[in-house]
């Protein structure tokens, strides 16, 4: 196996497509979340529409808002960081080989070897390297040369990083 160089550019609409796509992946996701919002703070309005006395009805509306909230929240700050990032204004380089991973973009050069990242999952012809539970590196491996070259980066890279569970909550 040799080093392989991957050219890329990320749109906003596919860097929100990557992390809605790996949020899903590690726990309920977008579209778990407002269906599970959604039915809490409706559950609680039913409660109420039925005169059900106390705190509780009132704890499943504001449960189910928050829930709403922090997925609004979470979308809105994943959008800004894409906005504010440099390295998404400009075409980006990425090496992979036995040693590490070494990126080029307008934020410059960095390399990293393997032992920086946690986990690894291949979800929608993308290639997940993940750091830890907020910072991850996305690379569609449509920029691979050919099959062949896509092949090898995936042998690379599940030879020095372990799969990403999936997980539900």
């Amino acid at each position: 196996m040799t080093s392989h160089t991957l050219t890329y550019t990320l749109t906003e609409p596919e860097f929100m497509k990557a992390c809605r796509t790996l949020w899903a992946h590690r726990a309920i996701g977008v579209a778990g979340n407002i269906v599970a919002g959604s039915a809490l703070a409706l559950f609680g309005g039913f409660m109420l529409w039925q005169g059900v006395p106390g705190l509780v009805p009132w704890l499943f509306v504001l449960g189910g808002l928050t829930v709403l909230g922090l997925n609004a929240a979470r979308d809105r700050f994943w959008r800004n960081y894409y906005r504010n990032a440099p390295k998404f204004s400009a075409p980006i380089t990425t090496r992979v080989s036995l040693d590490g991973v070494g990126v080029t973009s307008a934020e410059g050069e960095n390399t990293l070897p393997w032992s920086h990242f946690k986990n690894h999952t291949i979800l929608n012809e993308t290639l997940y390297l993940i750091v830890d539970q907020r910072h991850f590196s996305i690379i569609p491996l449509s920029a691979c040369a050919d099959q062949t070259a896509r092949s090898e980066v995936e042998e690379i890279v599940k030879f020095n990083v372990r799969r990403l569970p999936r997980r539900l909550l």
